[in-house]
C-alpha cells in the first residue's frame, strides 16, 4: 500500500472488483464495459490499456505508473514496466492465475524477506517504450502478497 500511495495504478475490472480500498491516485481500471463508472473521484475506466496509461498519466504529477492486476492486464503491460514487483513465496501451488513470465532482460535488484515469502524487485534493463507516451514514463508491475491491497 506504502509503496503505490499517491501514484496513479491500473488494476483489471475484476482485481478492481475484490479490493476494497484500491491506493493509488487516480486509479484507472481497465474494463470491456465502456459504461462503467464510479462514484469515487479517484476512479476512471478505460477500455484498453492505451487509453488507461493516457489517463494514469494525465497532469504528469509523476512519470511512474503501478499495475496492481490481474493476470491479463500483467500480461499487457511487463513489455513496458521498468520494473517488477514479485513475491515469492515457498512451496504455494495451485491457483487460477498467474503472473507471466518476465523473459530476457530482467535481473533482480533487491530481495526484502518478509515472514511468509520474499518480495522480490526485478528491474527491466530494456523496457519497450510505452506507445504515444513520453519517454519518461516508467510502469511498474506489482503483484502477490505485498502487493495484496485488501488488508
Amino acid at each position: 500500500r506504502e509503496r503505490v500511495e499517491g501514484n496513479p495504478v491500473i488494476v483489471g475490472r475484476r482485481t478492481f472488483d475484490l479490493i476494497r480500498r484500491t491506493p493509488g491516485d487516480p486509479v484507472i481500471v481497465v474494463s470491456r464495459d465502456g459504461t462503467r463508472a464510479s462514484s469515487d473521484p479517484r476512479v476512471s475506466f478505460a477500455t484498453d490499456p492505451g487509453r488507461a496509461m493516457e489517463l494514469a498519466l494525465e497532469g504528469r504529477r509523476t512519470n511512474r505508473v503501478f499495475v496492481i492486476g490481474g493476470e491479463g492486464i500483467y500480461r499487457s503491460f511487463v513489455p513496458y514496466a521498468t520494473e517488477a514487483y514479485v513475491s515469492e513465496i515457498p512451496e504455494r501451488s495451485g491457483g487460477e492465475a498467474y503472473f507471466p513470465y518476465l523473459g530476457a532482460g530482467w535481473d533482480v535488484a533487491e530481495t526484502i524477506p518478509y515472514e511468509r515469502f520474499e518480495l522480490v524487485r526485478y528491474r527491466n534493463d530494456s523496457p519497450e517504450p510505452v506507445p504515444e507516451l513520453a519517454a519518461d514514463a516508467e510502469v511498474a508491475v506489482l503483484e502477490g502478497e505485498e502487493g495484496r491491497m485488501d488488508d
